[in-house]
């Protein structure tokens, strides 16, 4: 093989690399076009997932406010009952002293209840 040959296969060689080089900066190319691409979307999901978070935790706190003034709103009910059952406990016990004072004292050795002694 002569110099002559030799060059001109070494410069086939080169050729050949030359048109992988720019096959490969071609995909790189795509690649890095696709990457872009990704990391776009990849933005516009984190937004995505941010404002859910956010929306999540407002409504969250929301709720447990809710929950908060719901709680404090059963105990004032309550006390209210309490308070109401009191005041009727002892209207009736106004009632039954008035009752007890009307009748005539024979009347009232009958009419007791036999559970209250």
């Amino acid at each position: 093989m002569g110099f002559l040959e030799k060059v001109s296969e070494f410069t086939a060689r080169l050729l050949t690399i030359d048109v992988e080089i720019k096959s490969l900066k071609t995909e790189a190319s795509e690649i890095r076009q696709q990457s872009n691409a990704l990391d776009q979307k990849l933005d516009r999901l984190e937004q995505r997932f941010n404002e859910a978070d956010r929306q999540l935790t407002q409504r969250l706190d929301e709720l447990g406010n809710r929950v908060t003034r719901l709680e404090a709103q059963r105990d004032a009910d309550h006390s209210q009952m309490q308070n109401d059952i009191e005041r009727f406990k002892l209207e009736v016990e106004r009632a039954e002293m008035r009752l007890r004072r009307q009748l005539p004292p024979s009347d009232q050795g009958s009419n007791e209840n036999p559970n209250t002694n």
